[in-house]
């Protein structure tokens, strides 16, 4: 039998621990991030959620996206560094950390 597959809803992401590349998903723990997709593998069973892929990734970096996309159509996640004249992401606390810092 099926284990219950338990995934926070909504988009997130975080640095692949190896490569260092951003990696996109549902968070499926503090420190994976994978993709699900719902099927139905024997019939009459009823569609149920089941892992694609998954990666792990430093939990320092995760983060969630802010449903919202910029100007240019590029998804805002929550570290990111918005210009606000053109409301554009212009970069990330992790990625960029002087963007984070307050430069009055």
């Amino acid at each position: 039998m099926d284990k219950e597959i338990n995934y926070q809803g909504g988009k997130y992401r975080g640095r692949h621990i190896v490569t260092k590349k951003w990696v996109y998903g549902y968070l499926l723990a503090p420190n994976v991030i994978g993709t699900v997709e719902v099927y139905e593998k024997n019939p009459g069973e009823g569609k149920k959620p089941h892992i694609a892929t998954f990666c792990m990734v430093d939990p320092v970096t995760v983060e969630p996206s802010s449903g919202v996309t910029d100007s240019n159509g590029k998804e805002i996640f929550v570290g990111d560094v918005i210009n606000i004249k053109n409301h554009t992401v212009i970069g990330n606390i992790f990625k960029d950390p002087e963007l984070g810092k307050n430069n009055a």
